[in-house]
């Protein structure tokens, strides 16, 4: 008696004690092929991709760094990163989206994670602390200089990779106001617009000072908490108009 032997199939052969041969066929699971990668494989694989072309990018510039540079230095194949980026362009946009990830998720700006039953000024210190160890990290403050020196030359890098993250963080900001405002916190106001305000108060010249190297530290809580009772003094302000 014969079997056809399928992908999937085992064949097994048991011998009884009184010598008779039986023949089974049983289903299993195929074995990994040798050298073919699990998804927990692929996933470090895209990390330590990911790791080393931040680095690349933002020692050699945008222009200078190559995939087959990067291909080298992660020890993958060139081919390996055209099929998951398609181009440089591709995969730098996913290392700054991947910067910014851990920051953007609108959840983290909910109210009830800020706490609603605090003041005011407690709610936008806590969405702050968050908002600068996203925009005003030494990765982030690093890769915008890597697209500064660059920018002539790659000009759309701007607007096709930080406006979207940018875009995102201004939604969350103006949903955490609509939330304080539903629940008496704040007057009523332009949430999208006083959202684009705060960022620019907290994160605007403070940014440039860092870019630049005039500063090397974040603001200190003191200058936070200047900053968010000037904010709140102009809703109030708007409130009273």
């Amino acid at each position: 008696m014969s079997f056809r032997y399928g992908r999937d199939l085992r064949y097994l052969v048991d011998f009884a004690n009184d010598g008779r041969m039986t023949s089974t066929v049983a289903l299993a699971r195929p074995a990994n092929r040798a050298g073919r990668p699990t998804k927990a494989d692929l996933e470090r694989r895209k990390a330590r991709i990911i790791e080393v072309a931040e680095a690349m990018f933002i020692e050699q510039g945008f222009a200078a760094t190559t995939l087959e540079g990067i291909a080298r230095a992660a020890g993958v194949a060139t081919r390996t990163l055209y099929h998951h980026y398609g181009d440089k362009a591709a995969l730098f946009r996913v290392i700054v989206q991947e910067r910014s990830r851990m920051g953007t998720p609108a959840e983290i700006y909910a109210l009830d994670a800020l706490g609603k039953r605090h003041a005011p000024r407690d709610v936008l210190r806590a969405a702050t602390r968050r908002l600068l160890s996203i925009c005003l990290s030494p990765e982030t403050i690093a890769i915008e200089q890597m697209m500064i020196a660059d920018m002539k030359r790659f000009p759309d890098l701007p607007q096709s990779v930080v406006a979207p993250n940018v875009a995102q963080l201004q939604d969350n900001l103006a949903d955490l106001l609509r939330s304080m405002e539903r629940h008496g916190l704040i007057g009523a106001i332009d949430h999208d617009a006083a959202a684009k305000c705060f960022i620019d108060l907290i994160v605007g010249m403070a940014s440039l000072h860092l870019l630049v190297g005039y500063a090397e530290a974040m603001p200190d809580a003191a200058e936070i908490d200047r900053k968010i009772d000037l904010f709140l003094a102009g809703l109030d302000a708007l409130k009273r108009a």
